[in-house]
């Protein structure tokens, strides 16, 4: 399975959660899933923020590497396509309307969105990586249930 998470940019939320979710599946040992991220609105090749780097930084995982995509079709196609706000999630739906997309925090049955942390703190920053945390968690508990 292929999780695409979506933000604006893809330098602060996507990134994040890719980084995240392949991390945890790597230590759940889940061999036949991975991540990948991208943007609607992305500077394609930019480096993630700063802020966002050190958030993951915290759960052992890095997006040093990373360079920001924009979204197409063939990033989405075949693919459970997690957008971090309903705004979002409409729009990428209207563009790729056969595709699987979702809202991550409907997806994962966690109230709110993932709000976008550009432009505030550290801190906010962390708040944001933790509740990606917690909504890929859930995800991935639903899918070992599952086998």
């Amino acid at each position: 399975m292929r999780y695409v998470f979506v933000c604006m940019g893809n330098t602060c939320r996507s990134p994040m959660a890719e980084a995240i979710m392949n991390g945890e599946l790597k230590k759940r040992r889940i061999t036949n899933a991975y991540a990948e991220s991208c943007g609607v609105m992305a500077y394609e090749g930019a480096s993630a923020n700063e802020y966002a780097k050190e958030a993951v930084k915290k759960y052992g995982f890095s997006i040093d590497n990373h360079s920001a995509r924009r979204i197409n079709a063939a990033i989405v196609t075949n693919a459970v396509v997690l957008c971090m706000e309903k705004q979002l999630t409409d729009y990428v739906r209207k563009l790729f309307p056969g595709e699987k997309v979702f809202d991550l925090c409907d997806f994962a049955s966690v109230s709110g969105e993932i709000s976008d942390p550009y432009g505030m703190g550290q801190e906010t920053y962390d708040a944001c990586a933790e509740k990606i945390k917690r909504c890929i968690w859930i995800i991935l508990d639903k899918k070992e249930s599952a086998v």
